[in-house]
């Protein structure tokens, strides 16, 4: 079961996904994370990176789709969204978590780590929050939790543990909270 607390999260969560602002996540959002991801590392449309950043994006929603899309309107409800985090990403078995969250983190690397020394610099996190359009003043308070061992690079371990604390924590003070910038101006609404 989802605490209160997780569930704050995942609504974090599920706002970064809602795009367009619109209420539900649908491809539509996707396609529009993948555009600007796109504009953000400069890839034009007319090479094989920005088709590779696009299919990447929609392909997210494809594996999701039919699990969250309950009702196959062709969107997803926050609660729906909800349904499936819990029985997929929270409270699923150990095997089926850190299939998912390697894919992420992998996926996450493939697309920002841009000189490709296998790690996420600063520069490129903040990268990840320009294309995200999150706060960008939580960006590097939101680097400095994640990268425990203050060498001023993530890896794929410390970005892995982030994202356990963000979806699987009910531990207010773990740093992985921070994965996605400042939980704490969240209210439970």
């Amino acid at each position: 079961m989802i605490s209160a607390f997780q569930e704050t999260k995942l609504r974090m969560f599920y706002n970064i996904l809602d795009y367009d602002k619109n209420g539900f996540i649908e491809i539509d959002d996707f396609e529009g994370i993948g555009e600007n991801i796109c504009l953000i590392l400069g890839i034009d449309e007319d090479v094989p990176a920005w088709h590779m950043v696009m299919e990447g994006c929609r392909k997210v929603w494809t594996d999701v789709y039919e699990y969250v899309d309950t009702n196959r309107d062709e969107k997803a409800s926050f609660y729906e969204w909800l349904r499936y985090a819990d029985e997929k990403i929270v409270n699923c078995d150990d095997e089926a978590y850190n299939s998912y969250v390697n894919s992420v983190v992998e996926h996450i690397f493939q697309m920002f780590d841009q000189d490709e020394d296998n790690y996420i610099s600063l520069k490129e996190y903040l990268d990840i929050f320009m294309s995200f359009r999150l706060e960008v003043r939580y960006s590097a308070k939101a680097f400095t939790k994640i990268d425990k061992n203050s060498d001023d690079m993530i890896s794929r371990e410390e970005l892995r543990a982030a994202v356990y604390d963000f979806f699987r924590s009910d531990d207010v003070a773990a740093k992985g909270n921070w994965l996605f910038g400042s939980w704490e101006e969240l209210s439970l609404d």
